[in-house]
């Protein structure tokens, strides 16, 4: 059955379907057995049960095969408890890929990869503080001047192991001219709009993003991503494309094994998931044409590389200038 084998892409290696099948259902693992070879039918009930604990469409189970039929799955973003669990959601699944043996992201990027964002915590409450005011309108934040001691530890935290595990996980990144235009635009907006309570706050959050996009710049030198407290890695994970094609929405596809996931951004932040496998494939058939026709940033890409980081070192300068020399 289709059901278990995707249960079986989706549980670490550490953790047995069956025990996991008979704990869940309260069957003895012989009972699971059965189902698994077919003997016993599984009940809409066990299914519907196994859909909810492990984040599986039940749509999507019901049109396998039907290649115009694709499922998401998806939930909305309306409070900062909402936000938490969308980044706890994050956290698991990013648990998952890396304890794959074969596992690869590829990353299409409209704006920088949120897991960037999350390095450090300076930069991680200034995105999710923007985020919180500017697009979900969150009770307690809409309106308010920018203060990141709003954003809770645990948000931070969680944030901190979705970077680290990133650093993990062998990727693939797209980027465009557009791509680090949204961190910028953010930061001047914001100054603009009256949300930095003064320079030295804008300023230092300008500081913060030229060393992300710095520390980006070197690990598409060296192929290794860099751990949240400044340690070069050691193993070659991280390729870096420029694409003169806009991507136009943030796509992310996820390879476990034999299993693929396909991640779209929805509503600027939160996401949409599926698993169906056609729509995968056609997905990463698109995003190999696209990396065909990208410049490669990474290894030995030095004056691509450079050009392509100058421009953006460029623009964030002209903006922490322009925040500079504001006296109003």
């Amino acid at each position: 059955m289709q059901l278990f084998d995707l249960l079986q892409s989706i549980l670490p290696e550490n953790i047995s379907m069956v025990d996991a099948l008979a704990e869940l259902l309260g069957v003895s693992n012989d009972s699971v057995y059965r189902r698994l070879r077919a003997e016993t039918a599984i009940t809409i009930e066990e299914v519907a049960a196994i859909c909810r604990q492990y984040n599986i469409s039940f749509d999507y189970l019901a049109h396998l095969g039907d290649s115009h039929s694709v499922s998401f799955a998806y939930k909305p973003l309306k409070t900062v408890d909402d936000y938490l669990r969308y980044l706890v959601s994050i956290r698991d699944d990013m648990v998952r890929i890396k304890q794959a043996k074969n596992k690869r992201i590829i990353y299409a990027a409209e704006d920088v990869p949120l897991f960037h964002n999350f390095r450090t915590p300076e930069l991680t409450a200034f995105k999710v503080f923007y985020w919180l005011n500017a697009v979900v309108n969150v009770d307690g934040l809409k309106g308010n001047k920018y203060d990141p001691g709003l954003i809770s530890d645990e948000i931070l935290n969680v944030c901190n192991e979705i970077y680290n595990l990133y650093t993990c996980i062998p990727s693939i990144e797209i980027w465009s001219d557009v791509t680090p235009s949204s961190l910028l635009m953010q930061i001047d907006y914001f100054w603009q709009a009256g949300f930095f309570e003064s320079n030295k706050e804008a300023l230092k959050i300008c500081d913060i993003a030229c060393e992300e996009f710095k520390r980006i710049q070197t690990e598409a030198e060296t192929g290794c991503k860099t751990s949240a407290d400044g340690t070069p890695g050691t193993e070659e994970n991280f390729t870096l494309y420029q694409s003169d094609i806009e991507v136009g929405n943030n796509t992310i596809l996820v390879s476990i094994e034999n299993q693929k996931a396909l991640y779209l951004t929805h509503n600027t932040l939160n996401k949409i998931v599926t698993y169906n496998q056609a729509f995968c494939e056609e997905t990463e058939e698109w995003l190999n044409v696209i990396i065909k026709k990208s410049t490669p940033l990474s290894g030995v890409s030095e004056k691509q590389r450079h050009r392509f980081f100058k421009k953006i070192l460029m623009r964030l300068e002209a903006i922490r200038t322009s925040i500079a020399q504001d006296i109003t």
